[in-house]
């Protein structure tokens, strides 16, 4: 038994570049779920291909694959925790810093989407603890 959550991290400190980048593969990601173009990170493609039935046509988000999701503590002033996204073309992927979150040690990453509302992005982390639930 164990505990699963999801864990809602705002993307901040974005430079022009890092936000074209995620915008370009969110696009291409959305595109390839309707149309099959395949513009996309292979890794994401393929957790998109084993989702896809899952997937609410009337909601958008990215798939990042569990062995691809990276989010490391760091001692930045901007934010405690980056991750690592996955882009298609981009070697290793971009690296961003996370807002607002608990602390990752004491979790397995168990896989991620990424959320764009109203122009800003969200990572939106499942995460896992092995345990015993306890009623109250």
């Amino acid at each position: 038994m164990g505990v699963k959550k999801t864990i809602k991290c705002k993307l901040v400190g974005l430079t022009k570049g890092k936000l074209e980048l995620l915008n370009r593969e969110y696009n291409n990601f959305q595109r390839y779920l309707k149309t099959g173009e395949d513009k996309v990170y292979s890794a994401t493609k393929q957790q998109g291909k084993r989702t896809y039935r899952k997937i609410d046509p009337e909601k958008e988000y990215l798939f990042i694959r569990k062995d691809l999701v990276d989010i490391r503590k760091t001692d930045n002033k901007l934010a405690e925790y980056w991750a690592r996204i996955p882009i298609c073309g981009v070697r290793g992927g971009i690296k961003v810093a996370l807002a607002h979150q608990p602390s990752f040690e004491e979790w397995e990453i168990c896989g991620s989407k990424l959320v764009r509302k109203n122009g800003e992005f969200y990572l939106h982390v499942t995460v896992k603890k092995k345990g015993e639930v306890t009623g109250g």
